[in-house]
């Protein structure tokens, strides 16, 4: 079963996620859990080389996400996740 809104709706969420992880800035951050987080992206782990907005994009490419290739909002994700392919700080 092909479930349009759920499919946009979810790599909508992923493609979020991507952009901030890809050009989220090393600093000190807190949260409700710590009051202190040093991130260094440096110290991060990927299994990819290329940024995570890269990836989707490349994903997006399989066949599975042909019955929504058409539609106006997986457009509108490819074309912002296009803005931020190349960012890799």
């Amino acid at each position: 079963m092909k479930d349009l809104e759920n499919t946009l709706e979810n790599l909508s969420l992923a493609a979020e996620h991507a952009v901030i992880n890809d050009t989220k800035p090393d600093g000190v951050y807190s949260s409700i859990f710590t009051d202190r987080h040093d991130y260094k992206k440096e110290y991060v782990s990927t299994n990819s080389m290329e940024t995570s907005a890269k990836w989707i994009i490349d994903s997006m490419r399989e066949e599975t996400f042909d019955f929504c290739r058409d539609d106006a909002k997986f457009k509108t994700i490819n074309k912002k996740l296009n803005e931020y392919k190349q960012i890799k700080n």
